[in-house]
């Protein structure tokens, strides 16, 4: 009896934290955003809401986290006059990226219980800072990912195999990397239960990532193609440069050039190499089951060239379940290290200002951050936090026995280490804005905007041409989107440049008409810059070229060429029949 009355207790005051936590995010969502990612989720809603476009032209994923982010907007196409705020867009955004943070964490409670530990230990994903700060501040779908991975991961332990095929298969028509874990559920299952359970696990995960990723391979195989090669292993395929967050950035460093495809495979190698030597091993145990699925979302995170910081957010599910099934207190603390670097890195690399641009009217000036703590400084901590966790794990003899610090230290240290510094991003974010939200700060058709960085041509004395391509906005060809384009050359301020438009038959020099804040395609990139109005030829140019004197030294200080689609405009041509004086 007084053990029912300790688990009752031990329950109500776990959903009471869990409670309070996941009302303060809901309470915080709306404030804050990464206006690039967000932009592009919404104004993938308004096109196919108001421009009537087939919902899986140019999107890069899979069916699931494109259902998630069309249902989470439907009260804009049942009430378009709520689209005006747009707080109240974000907080809808990010809904369900909260409600799957909060799965993940029931999922690993749900873990912990089954091996007799407090639930309490499953807050050590939810109160992670790559994960808050993912979810929260920068409003990206790797939530859905990570709580598919977490209740695989509790599948493949509990031994309900075909479970976990089918949940990994979902988790992968939100994000691919889930499907990294399928090697190791193979293996566990053959060694556990034979063949047969082996194909059955296979074939669940084929079904639930074909019934995924189907609508979208059928309607747009060559971006959810894209899509694989940028998102699953990063974007090095078109990059010159490592990402700082990939251990490839080091070899740069010293010298050694990247070829860029070839180190994606070492990604998917490691992850085969370890389900290999699992296979190997004379006995398979639920501690083996913990450390190689860790093992292999580190390493598709580490070997990505192409890695941000929200990918570190992958690995914080299976180090949650290693930390309950081994008690490892040192490798949840370097856990914790990674994930407090990997954030302090995007502020650094990209600035703070950007996730406060939605709601403010100007950003809060957080230079500091960039100041105080460097990237090239940051790198070496990251990747050296992931060598310990990495070198930690794989050790052997690895026993609960041999855990000699009391439990409760495993919630009460990460807990307040993470609560301190999301305090201190919050704080300063607040002290420093000194100007009144604004909560129509941006418009629709500033979500519903592409700027484009150009190639430089070939110099001819002072000028050169510059080259814009559109080739992965084809969509924006088409028909009922083109009709309703503006086209805007976006200069530096203070640039003074003879432009000419062979398509237009055009001169015009860069004369001040607005200052504005935008947000580019490249990852650095919020810069004031002037407008001066472009004629959008027709048929509309995927490919636009311009004769520029003098020539700009890069392409990071050439006018961008922003197209923007009228959504007012394009209300009355939607094949939903919008009529604004009917409001319906």
């Amino acid at each position: 009896m007084p053990t029912i009355r300790k688990g009752r207790t031990d329950q109500t005051g776990f959903s009471s934290v869990l409670g309070a936590i996941v009302a303060i995010e809901l309470i915080l969502s709306p404030w804050t955003s990464h206006p690039f990612d967000v932009g592009a989720f919404l104004s993938q809603t308004d096109r196919v809401f108001f421009l009537g476009m087939n919902p899986t032209t140019g999107w890069p994923f899979g069916g699931v986290f494109l259902l998630i982010l069309l249902v989470s907007q439907l009260p804009i196409l049942v009430l378009p006059a709520w689209s005006t705020p747009i707080v109240l867009r974000i907080a809808l955004l990010k809904v369900p990226l909260i409600l799957a943070d909060l799965g993940a964490t029931i999922s690993l409670a749900r873990t912990a219980r089954q091996r007799g530990k407090t639930p309490f230990q499953s807050l050590r994903y939810l109160l992670d800072p790559v994960v808050f700060f993912t979810t929260v501040f920068h409003g990206t779908f790797d939530s859905l990912a990570n709580a598919a991975s977490a209740l695989g991961i509790g599948y493949i332990l509990e031994g309900n195999y075909a479970g976990a095929g089918l949940v990994l298969g979902f988790g992968a028509g939100a994000k691919y990397y889930p499907a990294a874990l399928v090697p190791l559920l193979i293996v566990v299952s053959y060694r556990k239960r034979g063949w047969r359970s082996a194909i059955t696990a296979l074939s669940t995960f084929t079904l639930g990532a074909i019934g995924t990723l189907a609508p979208v391979l059928i309607s747009g195989g060559g971006s959810i193609t894209t899509g694989a090669v940028q998102n699953i292993l990063g974007q090095s395929a078109s990059r010159v440069q490592a990402s700082p967050w990939s251990i490839w950035r080091g070899f740069e460093y010293l010298g050694v050039h990247l070829s860029g495809r070839n180190e994606l495979y070492v990604a998917i190698i490691v992850p085969l190499f370890l389900a290999l030597t699992l296979l190997c091993t004379r006995r398979v145990t639920e501690r083996h089951v913990a450390q190689y699925a860790l093992l292999t979302v580190v390493a598709i995170v580490v070997f990505d060239p192409g890695a941000v910081f929200q990918f570190y957010s992958w690995i914080v599910a299976p180090l949650a379940i290693y930390v309950i099934v081994t008690q490892d207190l040192f490798a949840s603390y370097v856990g914790l290290a990674a994930s407090i670097l990997a954030v302090w890195m995007e502020l650094a690399v990209e600035g703070s200002p950007a996730y406060w641009l939605n709601t403010f009217a100007i950003p809060p000036n957080m230079g500091t951050i960039h100041t105080i703590l460097l990237p090239v400084w940051l790198y070496p901590l990251l990747m050296c936090a992931m060598t310990i966790l990495c070198v930690r794990v794989l050790r052997r003899g690895l026993t609960d026995s041999r855990i000699t610090a009391p439990r409760v230290w495993l919630q009460i240290i990460p807990a307040a280490a993470a609560t301190t510094f999301l305090a201190a991003v919050i704080a300063l974010g607040v002290l420093t804005a000194g100007q009144p939200i604004r909560r129509d700060y941006l418009e629709r058709e500033r979500l519903n905007t592409v700027n484009l960085v150009p190639v430089l041509g070939h110099r001819v004395g002072r000028a050169c041409t510059l080259t814009y391509d559109l080739g992965e906005f084809k969509w924006m060809a088409s028909r009922s989107v083109a009709r309703h384009l503006t086209a805007t050359l976006l200069f530096g301020e203070g640039q003074r440049l003879q432009i000419v438009d062979p398509a237009q038959g055009l001169t015009f020099r860069g004369t001040p008409v607005t200052v504005r804040y935008v947000i580019t395609t490249n990852l650095v990139s919020r810069r004031v810059v002037l407008e001066a109005p472009v004629a959008v030829p027709r048929p509309l140019l995927l490919k636009r070229e311009f004769k520029v004197t003098p020539c700009p030294g890069a392409p990071d200080i050439a006018p961008l060429l922003s197209y923007s689609i009228g959504i007012r405009e394009a209300e009355t041509a939607g094949k939903h029949g919008w009529d604004p004086k009917r409001g319906r």
